[in-house]
């Protein structure tokens, strides 16, 4: 028999910017955030990569939302913390005529 740990985690929403922080991504804030997650003794977030801002059209795949991720990612390693990527968001909702 194996024993499991419980694990802990939330979903990670910006202290600036909510959900579109993806178009004024800012390092050093999303550090300090992921310090204040791990300090709760979290193990683990969720980030959301809303697709309008990773991909505004069919042929445009943002590569700067990509590194972004690749960042958040990184930092949230560098803190002890396991990501998973949400990237596919329906209950929240695009409005048609709004653009990233």
């Amino acid at each position: 028999m194996t024993t499991e740990q419980a694990r802990y985690g939330v979903n990670y929403t910006p202290s600036r910017g909510w959900f579109h922080h993806w178009l004024d991504f800012t390092l050093d804030e999303i550090r300090r955030d992921l310090d204040t997650v791990a300090g709760l003794g979290l193990d683990h977030i969720r980030v959301f990569a809303l697709w309008p801002h990773f991909q505004p059209n069919p042929s445009l795949i943002r590569g700067r939302s990509l590194d972004d991720l690749r960042s958040l990612v990184d930092a949230a390693g560098d803190r002890g913390l396991g990501v998973s990527v949400d990237g596919l968001q329906g209950h929240l909702p695009w409005p048609a005529n709004a653009s990233p």
